[in-house]
């Protein structure tokens, strides 16, 4: 999964894209890819392993207006399992969240002002 970023004078726009295929990503300007989806459709996805560990994530409200990042500490089995990370999404009402990675990229910096 990744999330896509439009800016034009006319307005911007931004997606989850569930698919990272070339077609899928045709037409965005700016791409972060991600790992996979832990909420889906309000719901949120099993996963086998529950491990916990620093966690970086987006996700996007329903009207694609809001973009949400959640960004956990942790370490050596401290921090958030993906279970967690999808329920705390869908607690604030967000139906999609994709999870990016950890402890590596919990910092970063977005140059471009995007107003949605």
């Amino acid at each position: 999964a990744a999330f896509a970023f439009n800016s034009s004078l006319e307005g911007s726009s931004v997606d989850i894209i569930l698919n990272q295929s070339l077609e899928s990503l045709e037409g965005w300007q700016n791409v972060a890819g991600g790992f996979f989806c832990v909420l889906k459709d309000g719901n949120v996805l099993p996963y086998y392993v529950e491990h916990y560990d620093a966690r970086t994530g987006a996700g996007l409200s329903k009207d694609k207006k809001t973009l949400y990042f959640l960004v956990a500490e942790g370490k050596d089995g401290v921090g958030l399992s993906y279970r967690e990370c999808g329920l705390i999404f869908k607690e604030l009402g967000v139906p999609m969240r994709l999870n990016l990675t950890g402890e590596a990229q919990r910092r970063f910096l977005l140059i471009q002002e995007m107003l949605l």
